[in-house]
């Protein structure tokens, strides 16, 4: 039996130049799955056959309502599994479509940090990063048991849905805010960056840098930034969730 998999952008009325740019690059390619966009209250015209209003606000600060409705309305329509993505994603549908997202409940990308010239892994960080994630049905029933959230913190809130119902998270660092990083060479600390060749998803774009990311993909000249090779007496000691300044 098929499954029936929504790939499901979040965005608002005031930024339809971010689900336009989406549309215009790699949602063209997206096959094997639907494609809806989503909004909260308000208008910005006539909504498109791949666009859906939900019964909630439109704003930042209540993002987690509108994630919490989405939810709702892909378990509603049937759905087995769920993508969420934020308005500034980059998908390679190909690779997204035959990742192993369907051997999991809750797949997420790789949460980290830029500091100077360092990129780092969050140590505490939340086990449901909210940029790019797969939900499966079950996941969805696991949101679901909860009423409408009233805070915004949708990590947390999702993070703690799915270990009430004893649902585990996968990180995946083929998935990740790498449109934030600008070009160069950095120490990795408790990370590592993924090839370009294996990326399925990437996010922090405005809609010009997402179509500027879009030819790179196509042409084969998107890459990532290096790992830089350092003396590690002259580092700053980072030992759990501590870190601790190097005096030379």
């Amino acid at each position: 039996m098929s499954m029936k998999t929504l790939i499901a952008v979040m965005c608002c009325h005031s930024r339809i130049a971010y689900s336009d740019a989406s549309r215009q690059t790699w949602a063209k390619d997206v096959q094997g799955a639907d494609y809806k966009v989503f909004y909260g209250d308000g208008s910005h015209g006539v909504l498109n056959p791949d666009e859906i209003q939900l019964a909630a606000p439109d704003d930042y600060y209540h993002t987690l309502t509108k994630i919490y409705e989405i939810v709702k309305w892909a378990y509603e329509q049937g759905y087995d599994y769920v993508l969420k993505c934020d308005d500034d994603v980059y998908v390679l549908p190909d690779r997204l479509m035959t990742s192993p997202f369907m051997q999991h409940d809750f797949v997420g990308g790789e949460p980290f940090g830029v500091d100077g010239d360092r990129i780092f892994r969050y140590q505490n960080a939340v086990l449901a990063p909210g940029g790019v994630w797969w939900m499966s049905r079950k996941a969805m029933a696991a949101v679901l048991s909860f009423p409408q959230p009233k805070q915004n913190d949708d990590e947390l809130f999702v993070a703690h849905a799915l270990k009430t119902h004893g649902l585990k998270v996968h990180i995946d660092n083929r998935i990740g805010g790498y449109g934030s990083i600008p070009s160069g060479s950095y120490e990795l600390v408790h990370c590592q960056l993924p090839d370009a060749s294996s990326v399925i998803a990437e996010y922090e774009f405005t809609p010009e840098q997402m179509q500027n990311n879009h030819m790179q993909w196509k042409t084969g000249t998107r890459s990532f930034p290096s790992e830089k090779k350092v003396d590690r007496a002259k580092v700053d000691v980072v030992v759990g969730s501590c870190h601790f300044k190097n005096p030379a």
